[in-house]
């Protein structure tokens, strides 16, 4: 979503549907929760490393880096500037 929207702020058109694109991320976003998961899967981990052999594959390096991505992006975005810039185009 994040990505559809800037491409429409950085070309300055309005692609179809960006506006109820952004409503949605901003409506979704508070019920990201990723980092709760996150913390779900390493009680996880170690409870099921004192039973079997856990191999900790690239799915969890990539979902660490979902995380800090979409937190660099929440916690960047000003929400009321791109309002703003949404409405004028």
């Amino acid at each position: 979503a994040i990505i559809y929207i800037s491409t429409s702020i950085y070309f300055k058109i309005r692609l179809p549907q960006t506006i109820t694109c952004f409503r949605a991320y901003v409506k979704l976003d508070i019920w990201g929760m990723q980092e709760v998961f996150l913390l779900g899967i390493l009680v996880a981990l170690t409870k099921l490393d004192s039973i079997a052999n856990v191999i900790i594959g690239p799915g969890l390096y990539a979902f660490i880096a979902l995380i800090g991505i979409t937190t660099a992006v929440s916690s960047i975005i000003d929400k009321h500037k791109i309002w703003n810039i949404l409405e004028k185009l």
